[in-house]
């Protein structure tokens, strides 16, 4: 059985999936759908056009590789260009369907050094929480421990931002999966302790439940 959530940030980032097989259910990113672009105060974000220094990407039918090698170049020849590299890291996300989890974990490791590159860019960094999200999926529970504790770094950094906090409570759901009783009671008091800081998101304290079950 599969329930499908749609993660309503105000731009369209993935699609977030449960999937239901004996009680073990996490969430994940289904992998056909790409991050076209970002949407944030009326400014659209996207690997279609690369806004900065007018530079002009093939379209829709670019693969999402040889966009993300092209904007790689772009970086290096503008490498101080905050916009870029948000391209690259809307590229960057974008593999992610197509990637094993190797693949996925170099992916996750270039999208840190471009947040560390550009610590106060939020769309990059949301990009790097997301990606954690996804290898959450697949991780063991010291693994998933070690992938929330980098979850809550990136959200303390941005404190205001619902969506960031939103990846923390996806991370959160992926971790109970993998606890014991007393780790999972922990875990859900820290998400209703989200939810209390973003009494208006839906998406967080749909989290609660799915960590209750």
């Amino acid at each position: 059985m599969h329930e499908n959530l749609w993660a309503c940030r105000g731009r369209k980032i993935h699609r977030v999936s449960i999937s239901y097989e004996a009680g073990t259910e996490k969430l994940h990113a289904d992998r056909g759908e790409t991050m076209l672009s970002v949407i944030r105060t009326g400014i659209i974000i996207g690997i279609l056009v690369a806004l900065s220094g007018g530079i002009m990407l093939p379209a829709a039918a670019q693969d999402d590789a040889q966009a993300v090698t092209e904007l790689r170049e772009q970086l290096e020849r503008f490498p101080a260009d905050a916009e870029i590299a948000a391209q690259l890291a809307s590229g960057l996300f974008n593999l992610f369907r197509e990637q094993d989890v190797t693949g996925q974990e170099q992916t996750v490791a270039e999208l840190r050094e471009l947040a560390g590159r550009f610590p106060d860019h939020v769309e990059i960094t949301l990009a790097l929480a997301e990606g954690f999200v996804i290898l959450s999926y697949a991780q063991d529970v010291t693994d998933s421990e070690q992938t929330v504790a980098v979850l809550r770094e990136l959200a303390e950094r941005f404190p205001d931002d619902a969506w960031i906090t939103l990846a923390l409570a996806e991370g959160l759901v992926n971790l109970s999966r993998e606890q014991d009783e007393t780790g999972q009671e922990q875990t859900v008091a820290e998400l209703r302790e989200l939810a209390e800081r973003f009494p208006d998101n839906e998406e967080i304290a749909d989290c609660i439940a799915l960590a209750e079950e």
